[in-house]
């Protein structure tokens, strides 16, 4: 059967034609693992293969199907001699492959890493983002996000061996060789947690750890010793040790300049978040035999950890875990909620109950308001301090809610800080829970700054 359609536009003929299944060749498909279902099985031995194969033909003779792969397979595993074909539709090349399979495959399942893979090679090929977007029907966000994900090998890892969607690809892309990130957000997503909490923790452990690693080596330049925090079996505290007699009364702390001489000087360097405030720097021995203990002989000595029942050393360890790990976990969520804001503020319309929130802070809590800067009401509507919200509102009255919601959030937002877990208090357990009604996902230090009762579990 060879039949010949010449198109209007077209420069060359359109053939159809009946090929043997068995000895055409599958060309470079961007499938790379179709699923034969048993229903698609059973109505091709039932009633063939309807739609005709997408061919070329080789210089050599040799018929490849470049778009019917699972008919073509199917066809094979039902023992069919002959299938349609239909030759000519394209120029063969594989930019026009590769473009013609995924726009017929955007109807069907298709992996995303297969989708990935396909998007690479047309990037390879040359063509422009905007293009690809174009011809496949696909966003160029979309676009953008595949080609980020094909360049690393923990997102296309991750994309063959895990159910992941491509937005979580691209938060695995972001860390592109952290094993330890990447465990933290599969973990994330199996068990439901929110992803940018976890994002945005991730990204301040690595900065804290990038300020712990600066100071280190530049006490290492120096000639210092210096260890993390968390370093602690390996020396002893300056503050536990004293050069005083045994039987000294006064047993004054060894200050880290009258340290300097002794053989196991050394500092503990402690990040327990990104401001400056979080950074400490202290004194410590690693020959602490060298020294006395400070509080021998004191009637009034402090009790060291080592001195309680285990049980009780444990849980105030614990207890200390406890608060560095929510205050890091508050500082990430702060992160986490401001930009949440930006983009809630900047929307155009704005919740039914605004304006009454906006006036409760405003009569209820006027004093937040009046001690307030607004500069949080400038970050999230993005002006510029000190005068962007009044010329937003005179350029565009009808923004007039906006800024008005944008002070009154700004207030409140400023309002709340580590302590709002720590201690609870109404205006904030108010304000989160008003964010949480609004669509905001509370992260679990959030909650427990909300009223709920929550815990972050330390790292």
């Amino acid at each position: 059967m060879n039949t010949t359609i010449t198109a209007p536009a077209a420069t060359t003929s359109v053939t159809v034609e009946l090929i043997d299944p068995a000895t055409a060749v599958l060309d470079e498909n961007i499938r790379t693992n179709p699923t034969l279902s048993n229903e698609f099985l059973a109505q091709i031995r039932t009633e063939g293969v309807r739609v005709p194969v997408l061919a070329r033909r080789g210089d050599d003779g040799t018929i490849y199907v470049w778009d019917g792969q699972r008919r073509l397979l199917a066809a094979r595993e039902a023992g069919l001699s002959g299938i349609l074909a239909i030759f000519g539709t394209s120029d063969a090349s594989k930019v026009a492959r590769i473009t013609d399979q995924l726009t017929s495959f955007n109807r069907d399942d298709m992996s995303n890493t297969d989708r990935v893979a396909a998007f690479e090679q047309l990037a390879l090929e040359g063509i422009s983002v905007a293009r690809i977007a174009k011809t496949t029907g696909t966003s160029k966000a979309t676009v953008n996000a595949a080609l980020t994900v094909s360049a690393s090998a923990t997102a296309k890892g991750a994309l063959e061996s895990h159910p992941i969607t491509l937005d979580v690809a691209m938060r695995l892309a972001e860390f592109d060789g952290n094993d330890d990130a990447a465990a933290r957000i599969l973990e994330a997503v199996e068990n439901g947690y929110n992803l940018d909490h976890i994002v945005q923790r991730i990204r301040d452990d690595i900065a804290i750890n990038a300020i712990r690693d600066r100071i280190t080596a530049e006490h290492t330049q120096q000639g210092i010793r210096a260890f993390s925090s968390n370093d602690y079996g390996q020396y002893t505290t300056l503050t536990q040790l004293t050069d005083a007699p045994a039987d000294a009364e006064h047993r004054p702390v060894i200050s880290i300049e009258e340290h300097t001489s002794c053989p196991g000087h050394a500092l503990a360097i402690a990040v327990h978040g990104l401001k400056d405030s979080d950074i400490r720097i202290y004194g410590v021995c690693t020959e602490p035999q060298h020294h006395h203990n400070r509080w021998g002989g004191n009637t009034q000595s402090k009790v060291k950890l080592s001195e309680l029942p285990d049980d009780e050393a444990e849980a105030r360890r614990a207890e200390r875990r406890t608060l560095i790990a929510n205050n890091k976990a508050w500082d990430s969520a702060e992160t986490t909620r401001r930009t949440w804001l930006s983009e809630f503020i900047n929307r155009k319309t704005l919740p039914k109950d605004a304006d009454t929130f906006a006036a409760l802070t405003f009569t209820q809590h006027a004093f937040l308001v009046s001690s307030d800067n607004r500069s949080i009401a400038d970050e999230i509507t993005g002006v510029s301090y000190p005068y962007g919200l009044q010329k937003l509102v005179e350029a565009t009255p009808t923004k007039a809610a906006h800024v008005t919601l944008a002070v009154a959030i700004s207030a409140r937002e400023h309002h709340t800080s580590r302590d709002s877990w720590r201690t609870t208090n109404a205006a904030d357990i108010d304000y989160l829970l008003q964010l949480e009604r609004w669509g905001y996902t509370l992260s679990p230090v959030e909650r427990i700054a909300a009223g709920y009762i929550e815990t972050v579990t330390p790292e």
